[in-house]
């Protein structure tokens, strides 16, 4: 994709990147790739959702570990200052919010 000129930080209509698709989808190869070839990991859509708020409130833990040792920042907020652990309480992903909030725990503290 890359070595074919493709555009990593193309945008639909929504400014949904290519690495919002793959974190919607739980695909972390995909994901992997993208940043390893400088994707944006704060890239934000339209209503200022970033990959981690998509990968939070999909509940794939594994990307968001991931995306946070990637340094994504946690406490990004979407238009409506909600941030990716409060998308991820609303979906009931507990292992999500498990790991975010002591994450965020870890930070206050340190």
């Amino acid at each position: 994709m890359v070595s074919n000129k493709a555009n990593i930080e193309a945008k639909q209509i929504n400014l949904t990147t290519p690495l919002h698709l793959a974190s919607r989808n739980g695909n972390l190869s995909i994901v992997q790739y993208l940043l390893s070839n400088k994707a944006n990991i704060e890239a934000k859509q339209n209503k200022l959702l970033t990959p981690l708020h998509i990968a939070s409130d999909s509940g794939f833990l594994p990307l968001v570990r991931f995306l946070v040792n990637q340094k994504a920042n946690i406490e990004a907020k979407s238009d409506n200052k909600l941030t990716p652990l409060d998308f991820a309480i609303a979906k009931g992903n507990t292992l999500v919010v498990q790991y975010l909030t002591a994450i965020q725990n870890k930070t206050k503290w340190n």
